[in-house]
C-alpha cells in the first residue's frame, strides 16, 4: 500500500475528516489531500505529526517491502531496506533540491538588497 493510501485508511479509521486532520497539522486541507493522493509527500517532521494524530507508529508509514529482521538482537531492531525505500529518498531529495533552490533564491534576493543600501 502506497503513502497516501496509509495515512487515508488511518484517518478513516480515527473517524476524522481531512479537514480535521489538516487543522491538527496547522496546514491547509488542500495540502493534507495531497498528501492522501501521492501529489505530495509530508517530510519527516509533518510524518511524526500525523502518526501521533492517528495514533500510529511513524514506522507503519514506511514501504511495505521494510522488513524488521534481527528482532531477538539485544539493543533494539535492525531494519533491512528493500529497494522500494528509494520512493521515500526520491522525494525526499526533490524536497532538499527545493529547499537549495529557494534557500539560492533569498540569498540573491538577500545581495540585491545589500547593494540598494
Amino acid at each position: 500500500m502506497d503513502l497516501g493510501n496509509k495515512i487515508k485508511s488511518y484517518r478513516v479509521l480515527k473517524n476524522l475528516s481531512p479537514e480535521q486532520v489538516a487543522e491538527r497539522l496547522d496546514i491547509s486541507a488542500k495540502t493534507y489531500r495531497k498528501y492522501e493522493s501521492n501529489e505530495n509527500s509530508p517530510n519527516l517532521n509533518m510524518l511524526e505529526k500525523l502518526a501521533e494524530i492517528l495514533d500510529q507508529s511513524v514506522l507503519d508509514f514506511l514501504p511495505d517491502s521494510v522488513v524488521q529482521n534481527n528482532t531477538n538482537q539485544t539493543g533494539g531492531v535492525a531494519l533491512a531496506i528493500n529497494s522500494t525505500i528509494n520512493q521515500l529518498s526520491e522525494n525526499m531529495q526533490e524536497y532538499i533540491n527545493l529547499l537549495k533552490e529557494e534557500n539560492e533564491r533569498l540569498k540573491e534576493e538577500n545581495a540585491l538588497l545589500k547593494s540598494q543600501k
